[in-house]
């Protein structure tokens, strides 16, 4: 059985300090098989799309604002079996690319999202909770 490949399509703009790191993480995660896209979606700074280079990923440019506009021209690019979305303040598990793709081996899974979390130097200053469902058990609609 062939494994599920992702296209990871990475929206920003004018934040390279928050897309390293992002980066970073994602690469840790992604296998062989797996495409990492950064939407530059009208940055200012040049340093955004020397940042996703530097990591590897193909990078789309886009001439207009906004975050739907840049997953649209992400989505576009891409060429896997499976994509998805991650904002350019997001930090992934090593094993979360793994998890996706298992996932939709599933043929009737069409819709993933994953826990949403504070990272532990950033809950004193969380401006609200971001997790919907706390628990470790998955929920399927």
């Amino acid at each position: 059985m062939q494994q599920t490949s992702l296209s990871v399509v990475v929206p920003t703009r004018d934040r390279p300090a928050l897309l390293g790191p992002c980066l970073e993480s994602l690469r840790s995660s992604l296998r062989p098989e797996d495409e990492l896209i950064v939407v530059d979606s009208a940055s200012r700074d040049p340093v955004v799309a020397a940042v996703a280079s530097a990591h590897g990923a193909r990078v789309v440019r886009c001439e207009r604002p906004g975050s739907s506009r840049a997953r649209n021209a992400g989505a576009a690019a891409a060429g896997r079996d499976v994509i998805a979305f991650v904002d350019d303040d997001v930090r992934v598990a090593v094993s979360w690319a793994d998890g996706m793709a298992k996932t939709f081996e599933d043929a009737s899974v069409a819709f993933v999202t994953g826990r949403v979390g504070v990272p532990p130097d950033q809950v004193a200053t969380a401006e609200r909770a971001v997790a919907v469902k706390d628990d470790a058990e998955p929920c399927r609609r």
